[in-house]
């Protein structure tokens, strides 16, 4: 019969990883797309979303991703994004010791400022990272107002 060492801080570690998972899986989701967003897959790359003077920029961590696997459209109102990352040709799941990467398909979905310029949005994948920068329509952009003398 095998031994193995008893460490009760691994067991206790992965129970609060899986629940951690499942509450922010289950807090996050926006009320119109869970459907869509349980149905695609159980996991969401990473965002980051800030706002310069000019544009507002979208940054999605999706490394070993082709770009045939992603599409990003722009529809409603809103930016959706959807992915899938594959396991790498030939990987069987039996041969694997531990897998911490996600594997499968995603759907992440973020609401526009009505200040962006849809018909002017770019996007760059480079070094496993999406960009996406959506520029502010000219007339909402913040501009010094002269004043008159009377």
């Amino acid at each position: 019969m095998a031994t193995s060492n008893f460490d009760p801080f691994r067991d206790l570690l992965s129970l609060q990883e899986r629940m951690n998972r499942m509450f922010q899986e289950s807090l996050s989701r926006s009320r119109g797309d869970e459907d869509e967003i349980l149905a695609a897959g159980a996991w969401r790359p990473a965002v980051d979303i800030y706002e310069a003077a000019d544009k507002v920029i979208l940054r999605v961590d999706i490394p070993g991703m082709a770009q045939e696997d992603i599409d990003l459209r722009i529809e409603n109102g809103a930016l959706r994004l959807r992915g899938e990352r594959r396991m790498p040709e030939g990987a069987r799941p039996e041969e694997y010791h531990r897998v911490e990467r996600p594997f499968g398909s995603f759907v992440r979905v973020f609401s526009l400022p009505g200040s962006v310029d849809t018909s002017r949005v770019k996007a760059e994948y480079r070094n496993g990272v999406l960009e996406v920068n959506l520029p502010k329509r000219q007339e909402s952009q913040a501009r010094p107002v002269a004043i008159e003398i009377g």
